[in-house]
């Protein structure tokens, strides 16, 4: 039969990343709107969840947030995604995403407590590589300069 759902796309494609993401990263353009979409039907999905399903939503929104520098709305997904627990990889890469927003943000002490605990969970969950880059980040964190004064 006929198409019932026709899209015209109008104008020009923006950007299909984000500039200031990190590796890894899920932030393009529209990306979180999709996710806020996918998290809305979850809302309302009543089928059994899979181990750990909303807390990969709400650290995958996180994560594209946190590289649109959408900085408030990353840290709130990404405590959530904490809070609902699941895997040790996924709360690994979560705290590895608070921990690059609290160094950016120049909160070295909740840098630290963040990517120690990414290093941990990541390491316990066989995912080596966000444990190493929390490990670099850590290093990097304190080995960095107090504002205003340089290294």
């Amino acid at each position: 039969g006929a198409a019932t759902d026709v899209k015209n796309d109008a104008g020009k494609i923006g950007p299909t990343r984000a500039t200031n993401a990190p590796p890894g990263s899920f932030a393009f353009s529209g990306h979180d709107r999709t996710l806020d979409e996918g998290i809305r039907i979850l809302t309302q999905d009543a089928r059994p969840r899979m181990l750990g399903e909303d807390a990969l939503w709400y650290y995958r929104r996180g994560s594209a947030r946190a590289g649109l520098g959408r900085v408030t709305e990353a840290e709130a997904d990404l405590h959530r995604a904490l809070e609902s627990g699941g895997r040790r990889w996924v709360l690994g890469r979560a705290h590895l995403e608070l921990g690059r927003l609290a160094l950016a943000g120049q909160d070295l002490t909740s840098a630290r407590q963040h990517l120690l605990a990414a290093a941990d969970l990541c390491d316990s969950d066989s995912d080596g590589a966000s444990a190493n880059r929390a490990r670099d980040l850590l290093k990097q964190g304190t080995t960095a300069a107090p504002p205003g004064r340089p290294r």
